[in-house]
């Protein structure tokens, strides 16, 4: 939090105004594009899987020893870029996305007939988690939308609550992600809609 601006019988204050530029501030900088960007080499941000794919993609076009570094940097990038940017991507990142959710939402319909007899959820396969992880890092400002779509899906198809598939997916993601626990557990908390937070994240 900012400074206070005054201090009240009820202990520190602060103006709407001021409050309210803070938390606009503390959410661009705690968003998920915050968390999953990384300062590509031409020195500006962008999103963690674009600056992976420029870098793969630079080392291909250096490695004949034909380019400079910086002509390879130059070439690789537009071929970065569409890789997942754009409505003719070469990756179809729409029907990814609906992929993953149509996964997610699979693996609770079988694992809530498993339930009702007695067996306890099992967490999403590593492969799914692998498309998250590869979406994610690539549509930073997407997961929370994502997230979301599973969560309602999940209760007008499923009627499975939100809280049950936030704790499905922060496990899965705990085991099988490489984006690191700290990542993940300030990914979840910035993306998750508030329903499907436990009392304990």
């Amino acid at each position: 939090m900012p400074d206070p601006q005054a201090n009240g019988v009820g202990g520190p204050l602060w103006s709407q105004p001021v409050a309210r530029d803070w938390a606009e501030q503390h959410r661009r900088d705690h968003s998920p594009g915050a968390l999953l960007s990384a300062t590509t080499s031409f020195g500006t941000p962008q999103p963690q899987g674009l600056v992976d794919d420029h870098s793969r993609l630079t080392k291909v076009i250096h490695i004949d020893g034909k380019q400079t570094e910086e002509a390879a940097k130059n070439l690789a990038w537009w071929p970065a870029v569409s890789l997942t940017v754009g409505p003719e991507s070469l990756f179809p990142v729409s029907a990814l996305r609906t992929t993953l959710i149509e996964a997610v939402l699979s693996h609770l319909a079988t694992n809530d007939m498993k339930e009702r007899r007695g067996i306890w959820f099992l967490p999403l396969r590593r492969d799914v988690v692998k498309v998250f992880d590869w979406y994610v890092q690539r549509k930073p400002d997407h997961t929370a939308g994502l997230l979301s779509e599973i969560c309602l899906d999940a209760r007008t198809r499923l009627d499975v609550d939100p809280q049950t598939v936030g704790q499905l997916i922060r496990q899965s993601l705990h085991r099988d992600s490489t984006l690191g626990k700290e990542i993940i557990d300030a990914l979840l908390d910035a993306a998750l809609p508030p329903s499907a937070k436990s009392s304990e994240s």
